[in-house]
């Protein structure tokens, strides 16, 4: 019976054998050919280059999504040009300031993508409430490299102090409005700067100056400030670095740069970058603004020494 078993096995290995070492010379193997390399292959970096979008009334949006802004096209565009001229004025009431900042949050209230997840809430109740817990609880700027914990409260500051309905406000804001995120920052910051000095004004209640010190020094000193810049877009990027360069040069022309935050290299790196790329309107602006900054410590320190 053994020999049955062993005879058996033996034919079976032998016919293994044949088929892989016989019967595959019969039809070669046939190698394919590696795919030609083409510019689809290859990964490409570019930067986005915002452009001013021309409405066409002929023509039909690409995206569905697009057509429903194209209602309020109009406003956007009035509410730019109208920004952008006043924003030019060496002299600025109260009434102005206030004047604008209610215009940016009427048409920012009348956007279809906010009222889809704001239902009945308007984007001013929004703004103040976040606002107002983000004064109450600053984060720290200096002291990261003593305190490991402060680096993780720092990384999740945002997330900790706004909820979720503010937080996807803000990215939709940033999302469907790049063409004029300039226009509004720029009004965002003299409301910061100059806004506290209007105690009439029948808006928003803007931060003290020193609140709004203290979260440029955390944009610019912090792991955490420079990890959420680095999560937008190079726009966003640029301009919350301009302005919160701008904070800080105030600050020290007034004398409470208490956190002594050298802003010299981030000057000097942020003209360089913004001349690198065109993704600012502004970009001439902001480069003769950031020059006449670095000349202001070139000759602070020139007169010191």
């Amino acid at each position: 019976m053994k020999k049955i078993i062993i005879i058996i096995l033996f034919i079976i290995c032998a016919l293994v054998v044949w088929h892989f070492f016989f019967k595959s010379t019969d039809q070669p193997e046939t190698i394919p050919e590696p795919a030609p390399v083409s510019s689809g292959n290859i990964a490409t970096v570019t930067l986005p280059i915002p452009e001013k979008k021309e409405r066409n009334q002929d023509s039909v949006p690409e995206f569905q999504e697009q057509s429903d802004d194209d209602i309020i096209s109009d406003e956007k565009s009035t509410f730019s040009e109208s920004l952008s001229e006043s924003s030019q004025k060496t002299t600025e009431t109260c009434d102005d300031l206030a004047n604008e900042v209610e215009d940016m949050l009427t048409y920012l209230n009348q956007t279809k993508y906010l009222r889809d997840i704001l239902e009945e809430e308007s984007i001013k109740d929004i703004f103040t409430n976040a606002l107002n817990r983000i004064a109450k609880n600053t984060p720290i700027p200096v002291g990261e490299g003593k305190s490991p914990d402060l680096i993780v409260k720092n990384i999740f500051h945002f997330f900790r102090q706004l909820d979720a309905i503010e937080i996807n406000t803000i990215k939709l804001i940033l999302k469907h409005e790049a063409d004029d995120i300039e226009f509004f920052a720029d009004t965002m910051f003299r409301w910061f700067t100059i806004g506290e000095n209007c105690l009439n004004m029948h808006m928003l209640k803007p931060f003290s100056k020193d609140i709004f010190y203290k979260y440029a020094c955390f944009f610019l000193n912090t792991t955490g400030g420079r990890a959420y810049i680095s999560r937008q877009t190079l726009q966003i990027r640029q301009l919350t670095a301009y302005y919160s360069i701008l904070a800080v040069y105030q600050a020290d022309k007034e004398g409470y740069n208490s956190f002594a935050i050298d802003i010299v290299p981030h000057i000097k790196s942020l003209i360089l970058e913004i001349k690198m790329s065109n993704v600012l309107h502004m970009k001439e602006q902001y480069e003769s603004t950031l020059s006449s900054v670095l000349e202001y410590y070139t000759l602070s320190r020139s007169s010191i020494d």
